[in-house]
């Protein structure tokens, strides 16, 4: 957490990836924290009032005593992931006195954002206003599939679910991106809406860091008020 502007009632909430969910493909990890947090990056060149959201499980916390290892496997974006990371949120906004967050997701932190203001859950974040996306897998179904991974079998995925009117959705993408492809971004947002923009140059992780100043204040910033 990080209060840059203590009297604004705004903050952003930066998700980060899926880590290291497995070890050569084969293996399950036994902390699946990433060791390239790139979410964490992007935060760190935010001006507004930040919160870098923790994963159940990840950041550490895989010895917890609640902590089984399908909570970065097949139930990484499960109900019981997606409502502890409400309750957290809610909890923040409620001490800070916060009344605009914006969640902003990269990659599999894309896929928990859209279900933390899915119809599923938007009503228990009362201060949600946006959501935007980073190379995010929001189409959990095709991404598997095309890769030829597991189904997450014990997971949500985002484009089954509906969203609200009321919030504004912004999604990132890169044609380069081998990992969630911009196809499968533009193929959810003609399904559910939002805006979107695809960069030629950027894949899954490159450069993020060297637009994303200007994609803030461009971009980022102007959707963090409530939508009209």
């Amino acid at each position: 957490m990080r209060i840059k502007q203590p009297h604004s009632r705004r903050i952003h909430v930066y998700i980060e990836g899926d880590g290291r969910p497995w070890l050569g493909g084969r293996e399950v990890s036994a902390d699946p924290t990433t060791n390239q947090p790139l979410a964490l990056s992007l935060a760190s060149l935010d001006s507004e009032n930040i919160l870098y959201l923790g994963r159940p499980c990840y950041m550490g916390l895989f010895q917890d005593g609640d902590c089984k290892d399908i909570y970065w496997t097949s139930a990484r974006y499960s109900p019981v992931v997606v409502q502890s990371m409400v309750a957290a949120v809610n909890d923040i906004a409620a001490e800070f006195d916060i009344d605009q967050s914006t969640l902003i997701g990269y990659s599999g932190g894309g896929s928990l954002a859209m279900l933390m203001a899915s119809d599923l859950f938007f009503q228990q974040i009362p201060s949600l206003v946006s959501v935007v996306t980073i190379a995010g897998n929001l189409d959990v179904a095709s991404w598997t599939a095309h890769h030829g991974y597991l189904p997450l079998s014990d997971s949500l995925d985002p484009a089954k679910l509906n969203y609200p009117g009321t919030l504004n959705f912004l999604h990132f993408g890169g044609a380069e991106d081998k990992n969630v492809s911009s196809s499968h971004l533009l193929h959810f947002v003609s399904l559910h809406g939002g805006q979107i923009k695809i960069f030629a140059d950027v894949d899954h992780s490159c450069c993020w860091l060297q637009y994303w100043p200007e994609l803030l204040r461009k971009d980022v910033n102007p959707i963090g008020g409530v939508a009209e």
